[in-house]
């Protein structure tokens, strides 16, 4: 029995039950493929095909596209899903992440910690990207002040160029 006929979900948009495969491919519709798509590798791309469409296994994935490990191709795996899930909407982005946990087979738990730490981490992002806003509005000068800058620096310039002829002309 496979992973997606054993579980099946309730999504908001959804609410009668669908297979958490079902739920990913849709998901790969609704992100505008042609735009994710231009964003992955061909490595990438051969990965969701042979995984999702294909069915196969990491395992299989592997000796076909011909890389050392399993890991690599859950490696590859993730970087794409993560593409794929910044073109989500908003709203779906954590069913998304859930539902791709369940078609990998990964246990509830560890499904659980991960999905936290792609919330910390988009957190931290936002609290990153606002410092940085916050920092440049800070830095932010009038234009009175760039014109001092301006002439105080064209000064020094100028009083090294002189002092440079002065020490030539000796």
């Amino acid at each position: 029995m496979s992973i997606e006929s054993r579980t099946s979900i309730v999504t908001p948009d959804n609410p009668a039950a669908i297979s958490p495969r079902d739920f990913v491919l849709s998901c790969l519709q609704e992100a505008n493929p042609s735009v994710w798509m231009e964003k992955l590798t061909k490595r990438q791309q051969d990965v969701l095909k042979y995984r999702f469409f294909d069915l196969l296994s990491p395992t299989q994935i592997k000796s076909i596209i011909g890389v050392k490990s399993r890991q690599a191709v859950s490696y590859h795996e993730q970087r794409a899903i993560d593409i794929i899930a910044n073109h989500l909407p908003e709203e779906k982005v954590e069913a998304f992440y859930a539902n791709y946990f369940r078609v990998v087979g990964t246990k509830p738990e560890e499904a659980k910690r991960n999905l936290s730490q792609i919330n910390r981490g988009k957190k931290r992002s936002a609290q990153t990207k606002e410092r940085i806003s916050t920092s440049m509005r800070a830095r932010k000068i009038s234009e009175g002040q760039l014109m001092e800058m301006r002439r105080v620096r064209e000064l020094s310039r100028q009083q090294r160029i002189a002092q440079l002829a002065g020490s030539i002309a000796q």
